[in-house]
């Protein structure tokens, strides 16, 4: 979570509200929105000098706005620059598919059942983000183009890649549908099997 924190903070000041809304809405899939593993992920952030934050008064609140410090765009772009290892699997899930035979035969019917129906509910929600997204993406390239003018100095890294940074969020998207499609289909023959 760390990683894509840096990652939200390359583009936009964020307080920890901000970015829950934003991994809610775009990374659910990828990582919780739990305020608290945010909260925990900021800190050990803040204590390696990875960001930063300046603290603003709205409506009454005392609220943190963090920003990525240069240490922390040095690691983000090392840790960007190794290997994507999409084999690593960290689920316990597969815990589950490894144990399946010990089930009845009916209740692993219904597991799978069960399974390729979650898949394709994913399937669907995953669609529709990258409908909306397809929707807003020019919109969305002006709003970050406008948004970095106000701090030049802090998106310097930045400014030009509006484009790209919005074509590789649809490219992972598209991966997430790629991958839930297979999915679908493995437990469809698996239960055929």
């Amino acid at each position: 979570m760390t990683e894509l924190i840096l990652g939200m903070l390359q583009q936009k000041k964020l307080t920890a509200y901000e970015i829950q809304a934003v991994i809610r809405s775009r990374y659910r899939n990828i990582c919780t929105d739990s305020l608290g593993s945010i909260h925990a992920a900021l800190k050990k952030l803040l204590d390696a000098g990875r960001v930063a934050f300046d603290e603003y008064v709205e409506k009454g609140l005392n609220k943190k706005r963090y920003s990525i410090t240069l240490e922390g765009r040095k690691h983000f772009f090392k840790w960007l620059q190794t290997p994507i290892d999409v084999t690593a699997v960290n689920s316990s899930e597969l815990g589950k598919l490894l144990q399946l035979g010990t089930l009845p035969e009916e209740k692993r019917i219904d597991v799978i059942d069960a399974t390729i129906a979650k898949l394709k509910m994913e399937l669907s929600a995953l669609q529709e983000v990258h409908k909306y997204m397809e929707s807003i993406l020019d919109d969305e390239i002006k709003q970050l183009q406008e948004s970095w003018k106000s701090d030049e100095e802090y998106f310097s890294h930045v400014a030009d890649k509006a484009k790209d940074i919005s074509l590789f969020k649809m490219m992972t998207l598209q991966y997430g549908i790629e991958v839930i499609k297979f999915n679908i289909k493995w437990f469809e023959e698996l239960k055929e099997k």
